[in-house]
C-alpha cells in the first residue's frame, strides 16, 4: 500500500510554507506518493493560488511572515469555494497553544515538526478520506431534504386535489337528501344520497389524518 489510497491518487495537494526547503522536501516526498504538488511561499499567495486551482488538500505552515497560517486558514473557512477543503496545518508537537488556534480557526488536521516523511502520505490519505465522506454526508443530506420538500409539496397538492371535490360530493349529497326529503322521494334514493355523505365524510376525514401525519 502506497499511503495515498486508489480514490485520491492524484490529489493536487497545495503546500503554503516560506521555507524553500520545507517546501522542496515535502514536494518530494509527496510527489513519490503520487500526488500532485502546487506550491506557495506566502499565505497572501497560497490563498490566491488555492482560489485559481481549488486543490484537494492545503499543507499550511502556521508561521510565515506577513498572513500567518491561522489567517490563511479562517480566510478559507470564509470562502465559500473553498471552505470544505481540508486544511492540515504544520507546526511543532510542544506547541500545543497553536495546535489549539488551529482548529479553532477550521484546521481539519496537523502535521508535527520535524515531520516524519514516511507517515506524510498516510496522515494526507486520512484527511482527505474524511473529506471526501464529509461531502458524501452533505450530499446525501441535501438529497434527503430536497426529496422531504418535493413529498410536502405533493401531499399538500394532493390535499387541494382531494379535498376540493370531495367537499363538493358531501356538500351535495346533503342538498339532494333535503331535496328528497322535501319532494317524498322514495327510501332508497335517501339512503343512496346518506351512503354518498356518509363516504365523502369518511374518505375527507382520511384525506386529514394522512396529511396531518405527514
Amino acid at each position: 500500500m502506497d499511503g495515498t489510497g486508489f480514490i485520491q491518487r492524484d490529489a493536487l495537494i497545495l503546500v503554503i510554507d516560506d521555507e524553500p526547503t520545507q517546501r522542496l522536501l515535502t514536494h518530494e516526498a509527496l510527489n513519490q506518493r503520487g500526488y500532485r504538488v502546487e506550491e506557495a511561499e506566502s499565505g497572501e499567495s497560497g490563498l490566491e493560488i488555492a482560489r485559481q486551482l481549488k486543490p484537494d488538500l492545503i499543507l499550511l505552515d502556521v508561521m510565515m511572515p506577513g498572513m500567518d497560517g491561522f489567517e490563511v486558514c479562517r480566510t478559507i473557512r470564509a470562502d465559500e469555494e473553498l471552505y470544505r477543503t481540508p486544511v492540515v496545518i504544520v507546526t511543532a508537537l510542544e506547541d500545543m497553544d497553536a495546535i489549539e488556534t488551529g482548529f479553532d480557526a477550521g484546521a481539519t488536521d496537523f502535521i508535527a515538526k520535524p515531520i516524519v516523511w514516511p507517515l506524510l502520505g498516510y496522515r494526507l490519505q486520512f484527511a482527505l478520506r474524511t473529506a471526501v465522506m464529509e461531502t458524501d454526508l452533505v450530499q446525501a443530506r441535501d438529497e434527503a431534504e430536497q426529496a422531504s420538500t418535493a413529498k410536502s409539496a405533493l401531499l399538500a397538492n394532493m390535499g387541494h386535489e382531494l379535498r376540493t371535490p370531495l367537499n363538493a360530493i358531501i356538500g351535495f349529497s346533503e342538498f339532494l337528501r333535503e331535496q328528497a326529503k322535501t319532494n317524498g322521494s322514495d327510501a332508497q334514493t335517501a339512503e343512496f344520497l346518506d351512503d354518498i355523505r356518509f363516504s365523502g365524510q369518511r374518505l375527507l376525514s382520511t384525506v386529514n389524518d394522512v396529511l396531518e401525519m405527514a
